[in-house]
């Protein structure tokens, strides 16, 4: 899933939630988690295909959506066939 927030602040507030809610849902079906990960300006240039490529949920903003993933949606395309 690919959730997008229009800032840093609000994505940095809901992968807290994402990650607790996340936890939660772990703890009750036998240890199978969700990777959740922001995906931003600030991430890494090497933690950028880590990421793409081992997340169940990322969370990013509109101008990563139109700076990175748009123009790089063929590496994108694994991501979303899940």
């Amino acid at each position: 899933a690919l959730y997008l927030f229009p800032t840093k602040a609000l994505s940095q507030d809901q992968l807290r939630s994402i990650q607790k809610l996340c936890s939660s849902l772990m703890d009750q079906n036998d240890g199978i988690g969700v990777a959740v990960n922001t995906y931003d300006g600030d991430t890494d240039q090497s933690q950028r295909r880590r990421i793409r490529e081992e997340s169940d949920i990322i969370i990013t903003n509109p101008d990563m959506l139109h700076v990175s993933l748009l123009p790089q949606h063929k590496t994108w395309a694994e991501f979303f066939s899940c």
